[in-house]
């Protein structure tokens, strides 16, 4: 089911290509799109307790969306450091993008407080960038669930 997309994410039309690179160790965004569909969830503090469930249960379902053609990506506005001492303090095995100056977390829509802290959300986006789902904010166990779900019935 399609939920009602922020202004800045319309399901009918492309993404906007998010700033390339993140960080400079991640590949830009527009090349992982050509390639696979993505399913990106924020998370506002990397290493809390919310965040890492949210991550550790997308982790669990990574290989159910690499079935259907789908990689995860997490976004947050926490430091290279911080995500880096968080992957492998958890074991994630996918791809953190760094956005401390909340350039695509804004232009995502995925801001609350002024633009001062991450709201959590997800969206999944099929390969060549076209956003079919999102949800904005989500709770960490429905990011998971909702994101499986939606992957699992294309």
């Amino acid at each position: 089911m399609l939920h009602p997309p922020s202004p800045s994410l319309r399901p009918a039309h492309p993404i906007t290509p998010l700033p390339s690179p993140l960080h400079p160790f991640f590949p830009a965004t527009q090349d992982i799109l050509a390639t696979t569909g993505v399913l990106l969830f924020s998370y506002p503090k990397a290493n809390t307790s919310g965040c890492t469930t949210q991550a550790l249960g997308h982790n669990e379902q990574a290989a159910a969306y690499q079935k259907k053609g789908f990689v995860v990506y997490g976004i947050s506005a926490d430091s290279k450091t911080t995500q880096a001492n968080w992957v492998a303090k958890q074991g994630l095995n996918f791809r953190l993008l760094c956005d401390p100056s909340f350039t695509a977390l804004k232009m995502l829509g995925w801001v609350k407080d002024g633009g001062a802290s991450v709201k959590r959300s997800h969206a999944v986006i099929a390969k060549g960038g076209k956003v079919i789902d999102l949800h904005t904010p989500v709770t960490p166990k429905d990011s998971i669930a909702l994101g499986l779900e939606f992957i699992e019935g294309l």
